[in-house]
Formats: structure tokens, sequence, C-alpha cells
């Protein structure tokens, strides 16, 4: 997996597929442990963490199942992975 998720094209659709799962859920434990994994796959926590501006102990625990991370982590994590976030709009459901 850890090979898989460091192809740039594979991680980006890994970590889309994990906000869809959020979206249609409401849960986040998945999307904090797949932005976990893409950080463990890249270069490191220690290297997300100090390009985040937290400490790598700190980013274990934001990015855990059980995280409560800020808003300013998550998009410093997405960006310090060479991604960022990207908004469009909703597909309007049938009534």
């Amino acid at each position: 997996m850890r090979e898989e998720l460091s192809n740039t094209a594979r991680a980006c659709a890994y970590l889309e597929v994990a906000i869809n799962e959020f979206q249609e859920s409401g849960s986040v434990e998945h999307f904090l442990e797949a932005l976990r994994h893409l950080a463990q796959a890249g270069d490191g926590m220690a290297d997300i963490a100090r390009k985040t501006g937290v400490s790598r102990e700190s980013l274990y625990r934001t990015l855990s199942r059980h995280g409560n991370p800020q808003f300013k982590t998550v998009l410093g994590a997405i960006g310090a992975l060479g991604m960022r976030v990207q908004i469009s709009p909703a597909e309007r459901r049938p009534s």
C-alpha cells in the first residue's frame, strides 16, 4: 500500500474517496486515517509535521481515528503532501 500511495495520482484518488465517504457518513475517522496513511507513505510524519508547523507527536494524535484536528492543520497536512483542496458544486439529488 505504501508504494501505491507514493504515486501522486493514486494518493489524490485515495484521499478523494476518503473525503467523499466523510461527506456521506459524517464520520471523520476514515478521512483522518487516510490522511495519516498518506503522510506515512510519503516523506514521513516528521517531515509533514515540520511543514505543517506542529510536532510529530501532535500530528500522530491529530490524525488518529479519534483526532479532532483544526481545519488549518488538515489543510497544512494536505498541502505538505503536495495536494490542495478544490471546491466544486455538489450534485443535485432528485427530490
